[in-house]
């Protein structure tokens, strides 16, 4: 299990609208808060404001990302950067999780004007 920031469907409707997913398999479901946790209990705060921030995509690895600031925060408490994962190469067999890979390794571009989202906290399976 793990925590998370779900996207409403109206904020993963307007993500998608503005930014055609590249490769094969869509994702952009939500952003991860804490992997693993315990219980269902273990939900993250409720923000106050997330803003989708930058953009990053790897056609190597097949995987490309927006990056999220969660009330003014770009890390998790893991250290690793909040992100959405937008689409997965499937022909490459690449995982929402190298999205956190394609951030380590060569960081992210900003956008010129932060997009706000709407998120539900919530444990997922």
């Amino acid at each position: 299990m793990y925590s998370a920031y779900t996207l409403t469907e109206e904020s993963r409707a307007m993500l998608l609208a503005s930014h055609s997913p590249l490769f094969s398999k869509t994702i952009c479901h939500h952003i991860t808060h804490q992997f693993p946790v315990k219980s269902e209990d273990d939900l993250p705060p409720t923000p106050i404001t997330v803003k989708v921030i930058g953009y990053n995509v790897s056609r190597v690895i097949g995987v490309e990302c927006f990056v999220v600031e969660i009330d003014g925060r770009s890390r998790r408490p893991d250290n690793s950067i909040y992100h959405i994962t937008i689409s997965v190469d499937e022909n490459k067999k690449a995982r929402p999780a190298q999205s956190n890979e394609l951030l380590r390794k060569n960081g992210y571009n900003r956008l010129y004007s932060p997009i706000d989202i709407e998120v539900i906290p919530q444990v997922l399976k």
